[in-house]
């Protein structure tokens, strides 16, 4: 799995856990980041939002690796990997809880935009 979910009380911390690539985002962590932040967004038993990363690193954005894997078609990637990506944006803009950013570590690329996201980053 390519995050960890915590509930502690009525805070549900979601954990990017791709720390063997400083969390960058591939297609998989990007559709799981998307269901969860949704089922946060949805579940009236959330009352705070916590993202943040495991190990030294919350995002380092785009897995570049996933895209060479993708060649001659990355554009199909691009285009997948850019639906649940605005769709992570849009529903955490919208939430009618807060969302905290907890920013461990490095923060590039797409990943400035889940950080921005937020209604708080605490680095």
């Amino acid at each position: 799995m390519t995050i960890i979910i915590e509930n502690n009380e009525n805070i549900r911390t979601i954990i990017l856990n791709r720390p063997e690539k400083l969390n960058s985002v591939n297609l998989k962590m990007a559709t799981e980041l998307n269901q969860t932040v949704k089922n946060a967004a949805n579940d009236k038993s959330v009352q705070c939002l916590v993202i943040t990363g495991n190990g030294r690193a919350f995002s380092s954005g785009g897995d570049v690796d996933e895209m060479g894997d993708y060649l001659p078609k990355a554009g199909d990637l691009f285009y997948d990997l850019t639906e649940q990506i605005h769709s992570i944006f849009s529903t955490i803009l919208r939430m009618e809880k807060p969302v905290i950013n907890s920013l461990n570590g490095v923060v590039a690329g797409g990943s400035l935009g889940f950080a921005l996201a937020g209604d708080y980053r605490i680095a």
